[in-house]
Formats: structure tokens, sequence, C-alpha cells
């Protein structure tokens, strides 16, 4: 059976459920709203008026309600899987078109991805990874049905709009930014096409 977890963590009980799930939350919101602003500086809605933006907003409130069963580059949204697994959580997310390079800020996650369809990473060694495919069908693939699944969906799939207006719109109601507010933006993009360039 080819198996393909290209991200995946697990972490020791002691540090707790929702202790690190609220880590992975607010940081995975944060991530999100880059993205989200990056997208709006590319497409050149950070010119115009924040009631203009806002019918955008909307439309990306109702994608994240409707896309639940497929893939779609409109969809900025971040679910992941949790499971129970003896001293430890294991976890995956719902996709992996996502970037969760930002993970790594989290010391309590151990980066646990295991895939047998390619090469396993550079520095891995054999024992180790045959560990993870045992562990990941252990405790993921063969485990019994009542060990439940928990759910995090980063962005409220019932009622995603106040998130994207926070994430669009952050001039709304007259809010002053500070002038550079777009500007940064804009420098960050332009920065990641020189070193795509290099």
């Amino acid at each position: 059976m080819s198996t393909k977890i290209y991200n995946g963590w697990r972490w020791k009980k002691k540090h707790g459920l929702f202790p690190v799930l609220t880590k992975v939350k607010r940081l995975s919101e944060k991530v999100i709203i880059d993205e989200i602003r990056e997208m709006a500086v590319r497409a050149g809605l950070h010119k115009v008026t924040p009631y203009e933006r806002f019918s955008i907003a909307n439309l990306l409130a109702k994608h994240t309600q409707i896309v639940r069963d497929q893939v779609s580059p409109w969809d900025y949204n971040r679910k992941f899987y949790i499971r129970d697994a003896r001293s430890f959580y294991l976890m995956m997310p719902w996709h992996d078109r996502a970037d969760y390079e930002y993970m790594k800020k989290i010391p309590e996650l151990e980066e646990f991805a295991y895939w047998n369809n390619t090469d396993m990473p550079e520095g891995m060694d054999r024992r180790r990874w045959e560990a993870r495919r045992r562990f990941w069908t252990k405790y993921w693939f063969e485990a019994k049905s009542h060990s439940a699944v928990v759910t995090l969906s980063v962005i409220d799939e019932i009622s995603p709009i106040n998130f994207m207006f926070d994430a669009l719109i952050p001039d709304a109601f007259g809010k002053k930014l500070p002038e550079d507010f777009w500007t940064k933006i804009e420098k960050r993009l332009e920065k990641r096409k020189t070193l795509k360039r290099k």
C-alpha cells in the first residue's frame, strides 16, 4: 500500500492536547492572514476602497463554507486531524497543498512525516524511518474505529466571514493603518520573487 504523509507531526501527551492545538491554531491564523493579504497585493486589491474589498472577503468566506471535499487554490483554510497514539498525539493536515514550515516554531511538535512512494528524506536512517512506518500503521491506519479523531479547522467553516473580513479589510470603518502597511507586503513579495530568480 502506498503511504504519502508528506506532512505529519506528533507530540508527547504531557504537553496536553488543547495547549498545543491552541498554538497550532494561532500560528496558522497568522500565516493564513499573511497569505490572504499577499493575494490582495498581487491582485491590486490594496489600492481599492475597503468597501470594494468587502465583496472579495464575502466570496472567500462563501468558498470556505463550500470547499469541504476538494482542494482549491482559493481555499485558505488549514484543517488538521489528530488521533490518540498511546503516550503521544498524532496529527496530519487535510491536504498537503499548503506550506507547513511554520510548524517548526512550535517546540512541542516533532516532525513525523512518512511516505513509501519515493526515497526517505536526506539525513534519515532506515531504522528510524521504519519505526515511523510502524507507528503510523498501528496508531492511524489500523486504529480501532472507536479511536476518536479530533478535527481542528483554523477558520470557522460555519461563519468564516469575520476571519476574512479582518484579513482582507484591516482598514475597515475608517481604521488608520501604518503608512507602510501594504508597502511592507509588497516588499516581502518582491524579495521572494528575487530569491526565486537566483
